[in-house]
């Protein structure tokens, strides 16, 4: 039981970086263990910084993150995400991700 739930927050995981390094806009070294990792913003040029850019993603997408600059100067220009949440749950949280960069992009 316990092995069955490393796989698949391991898959999980992997899930969410790939979808973080195919997104324009955004990088990750991939996560080595927890149930968090740290996506660096590549575009904060359009925001003051980490803290209005994950408040503009949860006002116009629904999205809840953790501002990165909450866990000090390392974090800044990142966001915090967890991998915790069923699969479909990361699968719509990473599409309206997308979709907010693409609109970023723009």
């Amino acid at each position: 039981e316990v092995r069955e739930y490393v796989e698949e927050i391991s898959r999980r995981a992997g899930y969410c970086y790939k979808r973080i390094t195919e997104t324009d806009g955004l990088s990750s070294t991939k996560p080595e263990g927890g149930f968090h990792f740290l996506p660096k913003i590549e575009r904060l040029d359009r925001f003051r910084d980490d803290q209005e850019f994950a408040l503009e993603l949860l006002k116009e997408k629904g999205v809840l993150v953790v501002p990165g600059s909450f866990f000090g100067p390392v974090g800044a220009s990142h966001f915090r995400e967890t991998f915790l949440p069923p699969m479909e749950v990361l699968e719509e949280a990473h599409n309206l991700i997308e979709e907010f960069m693409r609109r970023l992009a723009k």
